[in-house]
């Protein structure tokens, strides 16, 4: 399984319970919400951590970390955003230099097995 935009790690653990032998690779870039990645998950050997972002080729890109951590994304923030949110939710407190893999180079390179379940959440991206 690959879990593009594994935030906390909400996804990857309710399917570890569920599919104990799955090896799963969760990709979060934002530097606090890995650190909580890795503590949610220590106890999990099946959950590989990648510090990056999934798009379309290998690299570095821009983040953009906002005040709530499910909106960063490698996008800016839309100025009409805010008529569905507000706007304190997806303000930017910084941004973040963070590497990139494309899948197609990622899966053959590093699983090297086909990939049964593709989860992505990354804001558009």
């Amino acid at each position: 399984m690959i879990d593009g935009g594994a935030h906390f790690g909400e996804t990857a653990l309710s399917f570890v319970d569920e599919f104990p032998d799955t090896l799963i690779f969760s990709f979060e870039p934002t530097p606090e919400a890995f650190e909580e990645l890795r503590r949610n998950s220590h106890d999990y050997p099946h959950i590989k951590l990648v510090k990056a972002c999934l798009g379309g080729k290998n690299g570095t890109a821009t983040l953009h970390i906002n005040n709530n951590s499910q909106t960063n994304s490698l996008l800016e923030i839309a100025e009409e955003s805010s008529r569905w949110v507000p706007a304190e939710v997806t303000m930017e407190k910084m941004r973040a230099e963070v590497p990139v893999y494309a899948l197609d180079d990622f899966v053959p390179d590093q699983i090297n097995r086909p990939v049964d379940l593709l989860k992505l959440d990354v804001q558009g991206y």
